[in-house]
């Protein structure tokens, strides 16, 4: 019997009835059949379109009654970063659940956040929702060939989406063959993680030939932790573990690291945890260090350390009290400990008020203690005329014993009055500020009143303008007056105005700064030098070329500046930028510095510094950093370092690289450290275990071959 077009239609809004709760959805279908009695549409080669969702396959069971779908056959799901594809297809549109038999999931790496690839995942049966994906009997892999060059498989899998990836009963398939199994996995896809499954393999100087790993051996929804084994040939074996738990309020973390060196001499360990607990408006912190053996403290050494801070924050206040103690022995032994209570509060329209109360006691050994105590203290009132009070005091609770104390330098104000006016003549840019009180900054002089002035203005002519093209002129001006209890008085003022003039494509600058001071001050503070210069400065810009010069006048020390060049050329794909600089006293050329770009400049191809001694006539420095493409799979990358005067290579940092295509193998080499390493990791999940360009303690290498001034 043909089905009716006109009952087709009626089914088709029939069930767009029952879905639209929850959103919208369409129906494309070569053949339909409802069925009353069962509520139900049966369709061939059908497409839905609901909401996010896609569902495409040869046939299709419609639930009208609880918005469920059997699709099979060709059966393929898309969903947000998901594509699902098997022999049969069961969907739930109510809960967001769906379950797939025998088939193929895609997840994106979106959906991973920390991945760079797609994620495939093989399986006789797989469930999921939008937050997560459960899968038995599955094969795991990043390659997308039919037959990959590696998969995981797993008995158990679980996929929270953003969190993290449980397998359960593994084991690690390579070209075939089986390399090895473990009873449990688990990969962060919040951020790229450093710890991964796949050992890092190399050698240095300082350690030899090593190998370290890093296994996770818990992830639930409150804890996760990782094992470390390392074997490292000159120092021992390394055991260390890493555990962390998380609460809605509480968070701590552990972790702990012993290396057993051999003949079990100089063992070294080391610990650190982390406590965090917050519940309303308060919160605690600790955390702790322990080191046993460091390199640090030398061969025979023990330090410790302890923080802990408890604190309540407030619409209208915060308060904080914080503790920390450190004990060190090794190459030197020393105790310190330091205490702080801070506590601001805002009084509605009135202003702000802080307290600051700082304790510390610092004590080597064979040198009496240093115990000081410092308080602060502010009011702050904002307004047309800002009103400001402050009083800081220190006390030296050791008697002064500690013979530096006589010249540590500490502001004490006793107290300090100020009185902020921002432009204090309507519509004249004119801010004064007005400060009174009794000062002090050595401990070992007597308090001394200070009042000062000090009165400002900026202005630009004209004002406002919507074209860029034009003169301008900026002028900023300050005077200073200082009376002190001394019978001594400073004043100072400074004028500073500029000029900008448009030259066809090019613009002229002229500034010029003048300093002049009268008087003495006994505060650190008030002292200004005298100052008296002019600059000037040409730029021309045509199209992608760039040039520019600068120079200036001393007139206090009767001294011409350098006089300092730019050379900027942009052809596409490159750049190419010179510094020049002449000094018309000595009439010599300064050294030439050189910047060579080839490729985009956020990711250059090369990006090489040079620097030539005109002096010397001989090339100084050349530093910088290349990659070279060899063929289709294979790259050299590094970076360099050249001394002209000693002509060796100083600095030397390469890594080898194939691409597998899935995975990335690299084999590295470290000039200073004379160290080998290898590298190898997914695409998928880019865990270097050493990234190029840094040093063993986390150093940059540096291209820089200096600057003018």
């Amino acid at each position: 019997m043909k089905f009716p077009r006109k009952l087709f239609l009626f089914t088709f809004f029939l069930f767009l009835l029952q879905t639209a709760l929850a959103g919208e959805g369409t129906i494309e279908a070569q053949r339909a059949k409802y069925l009353p009695a069962e509520e139900k549409v049966i369709c061939d080669n059908v497409v839905i379109k609901y909401e996010d969702y896609e569902v495409r396959g040869d046939k299709a069971i419609l639930n009208l009654s609880d918005n469920t779908g059997t699709i099979e056959g060709n059966a393929t799901l898309v969903k947000g970063g998901e594509v699902l594809k098997g022999e049969k297809l069961i969907l739930d549109w109510e809960q967001e659940k769906w379950q797939l038999k025998v088939g193929k999931v895609e997840i994106t790496p979106e959906r991973l956040q920390g991945a760079q690839e797609p994620l495939f995942l093989y399986a006789e049966q797989t469930e999921g929702s939008s937050q997560s994906l459960e899968g038995v009997k599955v094969s795991l892999t990043t390659c997308n060939l039919p037959h990959p060059h590696y998969y995981v498989e797993a008995k158990e899998l679980y996929v929270f989406f953003g969190n993290k990836l449980i397998a359960k009963d593994i084991s690690l398939v390579v070209l075939g063959k089986r390399i090895f199994r473990l009873p449990y996995l688990v990969i962060p896809l919040k951020t790229p993680s450093r710890s991964s499954f796949i050992p890092q393999v190399g050698s240095d100087p300082y350690e030899g030939f090593f190998i370290k790993t890093a296994y996770p051996f818990i992830s639930t929804a409150v804890a996760s932790g990782i094992l470390k084994i390392d074997y490292i040939e000159r120092t021992g074996i390394g055991q260390g573990i890493e555990h962390t738990l998380n609460f809605p309020n509480l968070k701590t973390s552990l972790s702990l690291y012993h290396l057993s060196p051999k003949g079990n001499e100089g063992e070294s360990w080391a610990s650190a945890g982390k406590f965090n607990w917050e519940k309303g408006v308060w919160r605690f912190d600790l955390t702790s260090n322990f080191q046993k053996n460091s390199l640090w403290y030398g061969g025979s050494s023990r330090t410790s350390s302890w923080d802990a801070s408890i604190g309540q924050t407030t619409s209208r206040g915060n308060l904080n009290l914080n503790f920390r103690m450190q004990d060190i022995s090794g190459f030197y032994t020393s105790r310190s400990s330091y205490t702080n209570l801070l506590y601001s509060y805002q009084l509605k329209n009135l202003g702000n008020l802080r307290l600051n109360i700082e304790g510390s006691n610092l004590e080597y050994e064979g040198t009496p203690s240093d115990k000081e105590l410092r308080s602060t203290f502010s009011f702050t009132q904002q307004g047309k005329i800002g009103f400001e009070i402050n009083a800081t005091r220190r006390y030296d609770l050791d008697g002064d014993s500690y013979p530096y104390d006589t010249n540590f330098f500490f502001l004490e104000k006793m107290p300090e009055i100020k009185l902020k006016a921002s432009q204090f003549i309507s519509s004249f840019p004119l801010d004064i500020d007005i400060a009174l009180g009794k000062y002090r900054q050595v401990i070992t002089k007597p308090f001394l009143s200070r009042g000062v002035l000090s009165v400002s203005t900026s202005w630009r002519f004209p004002k406002q303008t919507s074209k860029s093209r034009i003169p301008s002129l900026n002028f900023n001006g300050e005077f200073f007056q200082g009376i002190y209890g001394d019978g001594t008085a400073l004043y100072s003022y400074s004028l500073y105005p500029s000029l900008q003039l448009p030259l066809g494509p090019s613009t002229f600058s002229l500034s010029f700064r003048h300093i002049v001071s009268r008087g003495y001050s006994p505060f650190y503070m008030d002292q200004v030098s005298p100052y008296s210069n002019i600059n000037a400065n040409w730029s021309l810009q045509k199209g992608s070329h760039k040039f520019s010069l600068q120079g200036g006048y001393d007139f206090r020390n009767d001294y011409p500046f350098t006089i300092t060049g730019t050379i900027e050329l942009s052809p596409p794909g490159s750049n190419l930028r010179i510094y020049l600089g002449y000094e018309p006293r000595s009439k010599m050329w300064r050294d030439i510095i050189a910047n060579i770009l080839i490729g985009d400049k956020m990711n250059p191809v090369w990006n090489v510094n040079i620097r030539y001694a005109t002096e010397e006539n001989r090339l100084a420095l050349c530093r910088g950093m290349g990659r070279i493409e060899i063929g289709r799979w294979w790259r050299l990358e590094g970076f360099f370092g050249y001394n002209g005067y000693t002509g060796r290579v100083d600095e030397l940092d390469l890594a080898l690289t194939r691409d597998l295509h899935c995975w990335v193998a690299s084999l590295l080499y470290n000039k200073r450290r004379k160290e080998f390493s290898f590298n190898i990791y997914l695409k998928a999940f880019p865990l270097q275990m050493r990234t190029l360009g840094v040093g063993g303690q986390g150093e940059y290498f540096g291209t820089n071959v200096g600057t003018y001034y």
